[in-house]
């Protein structure tokens, strides 16, 4: 079950960019608007989406989801976002 959920933790934050990049590549958006959802993933949709991970494996509480905006205070928590949800000794 661990690894199917990290497998829909990667599909959320990687789908973004995929997208992104293609509309991009389709000349669909400009570089403006493409720089402006790279900042809006980077400061908003990534923090949010980790947050919820590390309260749905319980490893914070809810309350400390707002800390997760400030730049690099989840990178303690590196080995339960992207490797398997279990720190490593």
């Amino acid at each position: 079950m661990r690894l199917h959920n990290l497998v829909v933790f990667y599909a959320y934050i990687l789908t973004p960019i995929v997208i992104m990049m293609s509309l991009t590549m389709l000349q669909l958006i400009d570089s403006r608007t493409f720089t402006i959802a790279i900042l809006g993933y980077a400061l908003v949709y990534h923090p949010w989406i980790s947050g919820l991970r590390l309260v749905a494996l319980a490893v914070i509480t809810p309350s400390k989801l707002i800390y997760n905006f400030i730049p690099f205070w989840n990178t303690r928590y590196f080995d339960y976002l992207f490797i398997d949800g279990t720190k490593k000794a």
